[in-house]
This record gives C-alpha cells, sequence and structure tokens, in this order.
C-alpha cells in the first residue's frame, strides 16, 4: 500500500508539472521543487542512458526499469502526459479570457513556496546572498523580454520545412531545461522562440511528426542539462538551492496579474480575492498534510 500511494502521490505532481508546463510563466520545476521530488528527478533523469536501454536486452526489461528509478519516472511521465493532453485543450482560451485569475492563483502559490522554502536561506552570507540576487534578478530579466524576441524563423511558410524542424529540434532542447528549473517557464521560453502555439496545437492535434522532432529535441537538453544539475544539487546543495529560491521569487514579476492583458476586464478585488483564497486552501492543505504525517 505504501508504494501505491507513494505512486498515486507522484502520478498527481506529474498531472500538476503537466498543467504547469503548458502556462507560460509557470514551471513545472517549480512543482517538482516545492513538492520535494526535484532531487529525486534529476538523479532519476541522469539514469536514462544508452547503458540503461541496454540492460533490457542484457538483464531483461525488469532490471532495466528498475535502473532508472521506473518506479518514480513512471507515474511521473503518465501524469505529465495526460495533463499535457488535457491543459493543450483549455489553456489557450484561459489565458486569452481570464489570464489575471489564472495568473494570480499561480502567484499565491509561489508566495507559499517561498514561505515553505524560507529554511535554505538560514545561514546568510555575501556569497549565498549574491546568488540570491543573480537567481532573481536573471529570472526578471528574461520575464521582461517580448514573446517572439529572439526569433522570427517561426513564420516560416512550411512547419515541415527543414529550417523550420532544425529550430523546433532546437527549441524543444532550450524548453526542457527551462520546464526542469524552478521558476523558469519552458513554456515562456517557446513563447520567446515563437513556437508556444505550434507545439499547443500538435500536442492537442496529435501532431506525431512535430511532437516527435520536439520530443527528440527534449531528449538531447534532457540528457546535457539533468546531470549537470544532479551533480550541483549533491556536490553544492546548498548554493543551488538559494539560487533556485532567488529565481522563483523573480517568477512572481512574470506571474503578476497585471502585467497581464485578457479580454474580459477582471476587477483587481476578485484577482486579490483570488489570490487570497489559494493561499488559505494551500494552508489548510499543509496543515491536513501534517496532521496526516504526525
Amino acid at each position: 500500500m505504501g508504494s501505491l500511494h507513494k505512486s498515486l502521490r507522484t502520478f498527481i505532481i506529474g498531472l500538476c508539472m503537466g498543467i504547469a508546463d503548458t502556462v507560460p510563466g509557470v514551471s513545472g520545476g517549480t512543482i517538482a521543487y516545492i513538492s520535494g521530488i526535484y532531487a529525486e528527478l534529476l538523479d532519476s533523469l541522469s539514469l536514462l542512458t544508452l547503458g540503461a536501454i541496454k540492460k533490457i536486452f542484457t538483464k531483461g526489461p525488469r532490471a532495466a526499469f528498475t535502473a532508472v528509478n521506473g518506479e518514480f519516472l513512471l507515474p511521473l511521465f503518465l501524469g505529465v502526459g495526460l495533463a499535457l493532453m488535457i491543459a493543450s485543450r483549455l489553456i489557450l482560451f484561459i489565458l486569452n479570457g481570464y489570464p489575471s485569475l489564472l495568473f494570480a492563483s499561480f502567484s499565491s502559490v509561489v508566495v507559499f513556496s517561498l514561505w515553505q522554502l524560507r529554511h535554505h536561506l538560514e545561514g546568510f552570507s555575501f556569497a549565498r546572498g549574491l546568488l540570491w540576487i543573480v537567481g532573481f534578478l536573471g529570472c526578471i530579466t528574461l520575464s521582461l523580454l517580448e514573446p517572439g524576441a529572439i526569433s522570427q524563423i517561426s513564420q516560416s511558410p512550411s512547419i515541415y520545412s527543414g529550417g523550420f524542424l532544425s529550430y523546433l529540434f532546437i527549441s524543444g532542447a532550450f524548453a526542457i531545461c527551462a520546464m526542469l528549473l524552478p521558476a523558469i517557464s519552458g513554456a515562456y521560453i517557446l513563447l520567446l522562440l515563437g513556437v508556444y502555439e505550434t507545439v499547443l496545437s500538435a500536442v492537442r492535434d496529435l501532431n506525431f511528426s512535430l511532437i516527435i522532432v520536439f520530443s527528440l529535441g527534449c531528449l538531447t537538453g534532457l540528457k546535457l542539462f539533468a546531470g549537470l544539475f544532479s551533480h550541483l544539487i549533491r556536490r553544492h546543495e546548498a548554493g543551488t538551492m538559494v539560487f533556485l529560491h532567488g529565481l522563483l521569487a523573480g517568477s512572481l514579476v512574470a506571474l503578476w496579474p497585471l502585467n497581464k492583458t485578457p479580454l474580459i476586464q477582471m476587477s483587481p478585488w476578485l484577482e486579490l480575492l483570488v489570490s487570497v483564497a489559494v493561499l488559505v486552501l494551500l494552508g489548510l492543505l499543509e496543515h491536513v498534510s501534517k496532521s496526516l504525517r504526525r
């Protein structure tokens, strides 16, 4: 039952990560970070190597499954995949019509997370303070860039041209790195690169040609990034967590509801009410969670 409970919890976290990764300004890495699975996620992803694939033929599927921590990755990937399928059909409508309420909710999640993770700021030093500031300012700088500011190549007449497919592959590599970083939104990176709607539409319409090219880019970026960051977490955990806390704080600039321009204007009081309601709900959930652990 313990294993089943853990798998169900991991699946739910995967659902939340998948939903977050479709929203510009929100990161699936943030969800992994605040839910306490971030280090295990990076370690498990770094195990996805050619050696693990070879084990399927030399020692059998079960050994390969165990070698890559499949009991953790399988429910997580299933949750992420299901969420992407569902969210891709709704997220464009929500972002166009009611973005301020959506981002007000996510802002509350970030504020709550910063409070919950405040212990990483204990033992202040100049070096750690500098790391926090670098993370904070770096995330703010990224959030101030305009969508499509990096390149206009995605406006190619044919989405199946070699140039565009190569660009989509590279976009996937960059986006997956951002998706794994707390506070850096992979969806926002796709917006900056000009392929956000293309990728979201491909997932919604099951356009496997584009999905495969984008996924291969993601796998390439994943292989290059996961091992590096896993190493940083293991060897320099304190400094890395301070940097990530700064990134998370800086993400509030991108998430701030007043930066959005909805088709339907919302009262600031309604946005505030939603933010407070989300904070209260998170507080209640945390209280219940602590009670169940006693």
